[in-house]
């Protein structure tokens, strides 16, 4: 076997192990397994549906897949410091953050379950950074489309053989395998950016007229297609949103050198739209609810605002270290008042954010405060100031994810929208052409390309 074929072969074997896991992490499927069709195997499937042995089974997953990686770092000095300096900012903050959850267990008022939840969700964490050094953009691209679309087909099929199973009738929107509309639509919306980009591609490298890339563009604009109407029936307001912002920011991010160009000749140029973009964002923060009230929304952003506003609270009473990761929402200890009436039962925060402050207090406020301002000045370097190759694609899905994770909890240990977000964080901020073909090749001085301090 040739040098070319070895590294051709790996490549796919990581990408293929990658993509299982990926969708081995939207977990709904094996719950809803477990609730709908006990007949099949009722005893593996109840098994695998316990947290507990969730937890080993996603834990044995990652250590195998982060086991080659740590003994060559182990044996490597030379390739240990490679990949140290190769780390970003935002990258070290959230491994921070994550170690913060474990370490949570010494405070935690219920630290069995911190130590289980948060030791797997450093896990997942740092899985999600070695994500980021070993795919290329287009890689990852492909295995979150790969799983998105696997789950939005499973979905519809559910929806369409059992509609008793895959469709709330209480809200009449679409479900599928998931357990509500805003577990199913982040499925289908972040397919259809992938499938986008994939059909873009696939025109771009056109070439010859094929039967092979006719069928293979047919069959991705089918998916598309299914994945745009399940986005429709599900009727989720944060994934459209989120899909809104993700083309907007594609669009943009294509313009934004071009722009930067002449407003870099003037400082004062520069001032101005830095200081108009902010009063935009403070504007539309501190309006919200009347903005929302415009279109015949709900001011409360349907019932997170008093949940937003528990968590604060809750948050102040013990600002220093927190309660311990997801610890407060399912313990006798804590009496939850009745925050809304549009929820049957509050099992978190509703913010990934705020989730993990409440967990880990103003330790972990001050780590993602570090994260914020690093992501940023990656994205002024980058994208403002024309710095380095940019990837608009990983841009959007960086977005979409963003607003997911502030208006759900993902934060989660095992949760595919938590390990896209992390590696997107720094990926859509590299410089990919100067790093050499072989996805794990950090012991190569050129493959130090994340935007350091």
């Amino acid at each position: 076997m040739t040098q070319s074929t070895q590294k051709t072969t790996r490549r796919t074997v990581l990408f293929t192990l990658v993509t299982a896991a990926m969708i081995l992490s939207l977990r709904n499927p094996v719950v809803f397994l477990r609730q709908h069709a006990p007949a099949l195997f009722p005893g593996l499937i109840g098994r695998l549906s316990n947290e507990s042995l969730l937890s080993w089974l996603f834990g044995i997953v990652y250590s195998a897949l982060l086991a080659p990686t740590i003994l060559r770092l182990i044996r490597s000095r030379e390739y240990r410091c490679s990949t140290w300096h190769s780390i970003s900012i935002a990258e070290w903050s959230w491994i921070a953050i994550a170690f913060l959850t474990m370490l949570s267990t010494v405070w935690s008022i219920e630290p069995d379950r911190s130590l289980q939840r948060g030791g797997l969700f450093l896990l997942s964490t740092v899985f999600a950074v070695w994500i980021a050094h070993t795919l290329r953009p287009n890689q990852l691209i492909a295995a979150l489309g790969i799983t998105c679309a696997i789950g939005s087909v499973a979905s519809w099929v559910v929806i369409v053989v059992s509609p008793e199973y895959g469709i709330d009738h209480l809200n009449n929107v679409w479900i599928g395998l998931f357990y509500n509309r805003n577990s199913l639509a982040p499925v289908a919306g972040l397919g259809l950016i992938c499938g986008a980009a994939a059909i873009v591609q696939i025109r771009h490298q056109w070439g010859r007229i094929s039967i092979m890339r006719v069928v293979l563009g047919a069959g991705l604009l089918a998916i598309c297609v299914l994945q745009l109407v399940i986005i429709v029936k599900a009727d989720s307001q944060t994934t459209k949103a989120g899909l809104a912002a993700a083309i907007a920011v594609f669009i943009i991010c294509k313009f934004l050198p071009r722009i930067s160009e002449s407003a870099r000749k003037t400082r004062r140029s520069s001032v101005i739209a830095s200081t108009t973009a902010v009063a935009l964002v403070g504007a539309a923060v501190v309006g919200r609810n009347q903005i929302t009230g415009l279109f015949g929304r709900d001011t409360q952003l349907d019932g997170r605002g008093p949940i937003w506003r528990y968590t604060v609270n809750m948050f102040l009473e013990r600002p220093k270290l927190g309660w311990g990761y997801y610890s407060i929402w399912e313990t006798p200890k804590v009496v939850q008042p009745d925050l809304t009436g549009n929820w049957n039962r509050v099992v978190n925060a509703h913010n990934s954010f705020l989730e993990l402050i409440l967990g880990t207090g103003t330790l972990g406020l001050a780590v993602l405060v570090v994260v914020a301002v690093a992501v940023a000045s990656a994205f002024v370097r980058t994208y403002w100031l024309g710095r380095g190759a940019t990837h608009p694609v990983l841009l959007a899905i960086l977005v979409f994810t963003l607003l997911g994770n502030l208006m759900e909890t993902f934060a989660l240990p095992y949760h595919y929208v938590w390990l896209i977000f992390v590696a997107t964080s720094s990926m859509a901020f590299r410089n990919y052409s100067t790093i050499p073909a072989r996805p794990d090749d950090l012991d190569h001085a050129q493959a130090t390309t994340t935007i350091q301090q």
